[in-house]
């Protein structure tokens, strides 16, 4: 007696799944499971299961939107400036779909994210990519040891010996020490037509 290859238990077992299963249940499962993966992500998990639920920050605001509606209509920085003063100095929000963004306004905080323990907390991914267009890919974009290395081979150009001695470039000199009102600097030149 000779097993069945893969090939012919697959076969058979599509098969009877056909058979046994009208295409309109499977249709009705697969809706099922992505109602069951909406409704988690908009409402089971901001309300009942992230860790993050205790923290304080406005209303989840808009069901999908969350709080970026507000966000997008206010000036800059100034819905974020209110909920700082109203919340504290730590504020958790509700973006688009469920996605949950902390705010830390307390120096410490800041220090141990930015500074001190930097490598634990990287720039997410679109982040990086957004900068990356904008200014390049290089010090603002890499991360780990990449920027450890990148840094260390720039910061001699910023030793306080190197900036004195800036002072005494020709671009420098041509600038007044203290300038009058009649003084007037080149502040724009002309593109370079290649």
């Amino acid at each position: 007696m000779s097993t069945p290859s893969l090939a012919t238990v697959s076969s058979s077992l599509g098969n009877y799944l056909s058979a046994a299963l009208p295409s309109r249940h499977i249709a009705v499962g697969i809706g099922a499971v992505l109602a069951y993966f909406v409704a988690h992500r908009l409402w089971i998990w901001p309300f009942v299961l992230s860790p993050l639920r205790s923290v304080p920050g406005p209303p989840l605001g808009h069901l999908i939107f969350g709080q970026s509606p507000v966000i997008i209509r206010s000036e800059s920085g100034i819905p974020q400036r209110e909920w700082v003063k109203q919340y504290g100095p730590v504020i958790r929000i509700v973006g688009p779909v469920g996605i949950e963004r902390l705010i830390f306004m307390n120096p410490d905080a800041l220090h141990h994210i930015l500074v001190k323990h930097w490598l634990e907390y990287p720039r997410p991914s679109f982040l990086r990519n957004i900068l990356g267009l904008v200014t390049g890919y290089g010090l603002l974009t890499v991360t780990g040891d990449e920027h450890r290395q990148m840094r260390k081979a720039i910061n001699p150009a910023f030793s306080i010996p190197n900036l004195m001695a800036r002072k005494n470039s020709p671009y420098l000199a041509s600038i007044p020490a203290k300038p009058d009102a009649s003084t007037e600097t080149d502040m724009y030149y002309d593109t370079i037509d290649g």
